[in-house]
C-alpha cells in the first residue's frame, strides 16, 4: 500500500516501500513515479470494490487479541450461567439457634487451678 509521503521531496514505492527523492523518476526496484502515482489513485477504489471494511487495517495481532477476549469473555459468562451449584457446608439461617454467650457462672467453676511447676520456686528458701 503507497502511502502519501511526509516529506514534499520524497515518493513512496508501492513495490519496494522505498522512499524516493522526487528527483529520481525511477525507483532502485525499477518502479517509475508516473506507474506509482496511478497505482496510489487505483488503490482506494480496489479496496472498496473488495470490500475492504473498518477491520482491513487492523494489525494481525491486534485482531488476535480481540478474538481472545470475546472468546474469554464468552466463557466466562458461559461459566457463570452453565456452572454446576456449588456444594453447600454451610449451616442454614432458618432454624438455627444461637446458643448466646456462655454463662460466667459456668465459667467460674470450670476454670482450671494454677500449674504448678515441678520443683519448689525459688529453690533456695
Amino acid at each position: 500500500m503507497s502511502e502519501p509521503s511526509p516529506s514534499p521531496w520524497l515518493w513512496s514505492c508501492p513495490s519496494c516501500g522505498r522512499r524516493v527523492p522526487r528527483r529520481a523518476a525511477v525507483c532502485h526496484c525499477g518502479m517509475t513515479r508516473d506507474r506509482a502515482l496511478e497505482l496510489a489513485a487505483r488503490e482506494p477504489a480496489e479496496a472498496m470494490e473488495r470490500g475492504a471494511g473498518a477491520s482491513a487495517g487492523v494489525p494481525r495481532d491486534v485482531r488476535a487479541l480481540l478474538v481472545g477476549a470475546a472468546l474469554t469473555i464468552a466463557a466466562g459468562l458461559a461459566w457463570t450461567v452453565l456452572a454446576p451449584a456449588p456444594r453447600d457446608s454451610t449451616t442454614p439461617v432458618l432454624g438455627w439457634i444461637d446458643p448466646g454467650p456462655p454463662d460466667p457462672a459456668t465459667l467460674r467453676a470450670k476454670k482450671a487451678p494454677a500449674p504448678q511447676p515441678p520443683f519448689k520456686l525459688p529453690w533456695w528458701r
